[in-house]
């Protein structure tokens, strides 16, 4: 990994088949984030600190209105 960052995350859905703000459809493993904080198409690796199960790998294809910062 190149660095770790501790962030809230929330869940939210879309269509099946609906496009994201990179091009790619909608998808579980296919995440939002603030572009200004994690560029589209970087590869995460999103992990439980409360001890439930981690999300795992995904891709931050999405950007949404909600989402500000961290």
């Amino acid at each position: 990994y190149v660095r770790v960052l501790n962030m809230r995350a929330v869940a939210y859905s879309a269509k099946k088949g609906a496009g994201t703000a990179s091009g790619l459809p909608a998808a579980v493993g296919h995440i939002a984030v603030d572009p200004k904080v994690i560029p589209l198409g970087t590869k995460l690796y999103i992990q439980s600190l409360d001890g439930s199960k981690d999300y795992g790998y995904a891709i931050a294809a999405d950007t949404g209105t909600a989402i500000k910062g961290d």
